[in-house]
């Protein structure tokens, strides 16, 4: 499963590559309205934490396989 979604197209930001940080399930205790994930309730602590290593790596792949991120 990739941690890498989209493109995305923003008025802010162009098109962009987002990055879920909890892919097993949201973990996220946000519920903001432009968030591309499923709504998901508050949860007290994080069971899976995902390595800058794996997050970077992912990044990296996004990137190659969307060259024409703004």
């Amino acid at each position: 499963m990739s941690i890498i979604f989209g493109p995305i197209h923003s008025r802010r930001f162009g098109k962009s590559l987002g990055v879920d940080l909890s892919p097993g399930k949201k973990q996220c205790n946000f519920d903001c309205l432009y968030c591309e994930l499923d709504p998901a309730k508050t949860m007290a602590s994080q069971d899976e934490v995902l390595s800058v290593e794996t997050i970077v790596e992912a990044v990296r792949e996004g990137l190659a396989e969307h060259g024409d991120i703004d």
